[in-house]
């Protein structure tokens, strides 16, 4: 019996390559009646077996790399494992970070310390500031489950968290999570109509003049 061939995700799509599971697919075997799906990380082995040339294997570990194969099998014949591929579960999805707003930025917090994930390669958080325009940026990244970091966003903004790791078989070699959900903070400068960064000029040379009477 001929080995399956063509063994592959079924997409980098998040509900095929989730957290928790991948979704495979494969060419089918001729007189095949079931087929063995070998997935081997870090720790063991897992054996799943279906009957159709495709299966969801479920319940892995968060950002861990997998390396796979499939079996035909069927009228007391097996095939050889297929050729291997290896790809990787992205991390979980963090909590939404949370925003107080200051009279010039925002505090923005985090903490994913809950989430259950492997970190045998260094995860990163990554913090997302998107404007009341829509214009997005990057503005904090920590390798710290928990934090936080005083930045000079003010205005209506809304704040977001997502998770990387440096996985060689995800696309581009950056494995990422789905992106937490929004969280939203105004500051009071951004508040202040027609004078905001008037406002915020005034309170930053008060600020300097302090400093330099104390000096």
């Amino acid at each position: 019996m001929d080995a399956p061939t063509n063994l592959r995700l079924a997409s980098d799509d998040v509900t095929d390559r989730g957290a928790t599971s991948l979704r495979l697919l494969w060419d089918g075997v001729t007189n095949a009646t079931e087929y063995r799906l070998r997935l081997i990380d870090s720790v063991g082995t897992v054996f799943l077996e279906v009957q159709n040339a495709a299966c969801v294997a479920a319940g892995l570990i968060p950002n861990r790399e997998y390396t796979i194969s499939v079996m035909a099998m069927g009228g007391g014949a097996s095939s050889p494992y297929s050729s291997q591929i290896v790809t990787c579960t992205r991390p979980p999805r963090p909590p939404a970070p949370t925003s107080a707003a200051l009279p010039f930025g925002t505090v923005v917090s985090w903490d994913w310390s809950a989430l259950q994930l492997d970190e045998s390669v260094p995860v990163t958080g990554t913090v997302v500031c998107r404007d009341a325009s829509g214009v997005s940026m990057s503005i904090v990244e920590s390798s710290d489950r928990i934090g936080s970091a005083q930045t000079a966003v003010y205005g209506a903004s809304y704040f977001s968290l997502f998770l990387t790791s440096v996985r060689p078989s995800a696309p581009g070699g950056v494995n990422a999570s789905v992106s937490s959900p929004e969280s939203q903070s105004t500051s009071l400068i951004g508040a202040v109509p027609d004078g905001g960064a008037v406002v915020q000029k005034e309170l930053l040379q008060r600020l300097c003049m302090q400093a330099i009477r104390r000096a």
